[in-house]
């Protein structure tokens, strides 16, 4: 099978190139997308349990805010990479808890986590970390 745009051969995965490539199916056309993952940002990990967190976790935050900036970032630690989604909107809502489990359930598969945190000045953060696989022992 040919390695998609956003995976090289080796198996890594470009960050940037499949979050936009997510982000463009998962977002309405009136919600502004901000992809601060820096370009050269590749993981080694398993493609489609990546895919489908990073899919569900964007739906579910496209669906709770509707005409909205969504900033997302990341950064690799070594042997992990913190992943953020931000918005300014009420994200910490029941239903959007309820979402986050089922989430939370495939992250851990892929040795995740997934958090959520809410500021004073209305800005929310969705946390996705995961291992690295290129680190790990």
């Amino acid at each position: 099978m040919a390695p998609s745009y956003y995976e090289n051969r080796a198996g890594n995965v470009n960050l940037h190139a499949l979050v936009q490539q997510l982000s463009d199916k998962s977002c309405d056309t009136s919600q502004r997308v901000i992809n601060d993952i820096p370009d050269q940002l590749t993981v080694a990990t398993d493609v489609r349990k990546l895919s489908l967190v990073l899919q569900e976790l964007l739906q579910r935050v496209a669906e709770r805010c509707p005409d909205a900036d969504i900033r997302i970032s990341a950064k690799a630690y070594h042997g992990v990479v913190l992943l953020h989604i931000k918005e300014k909107a009420k994200l910490n809502t029941p239903e959007f808890a309820c979402a986050l489990v089922k989430i939370q359930d495939i992250a851990e598969k892929m040795g995740g986590t997934v958090s959520l945190t809410s500021y004073r000045n209305g800005t929310t953060t969705v946390t996705f970390s995961f291992i690295n696989r290129r680190y790990a022992a």
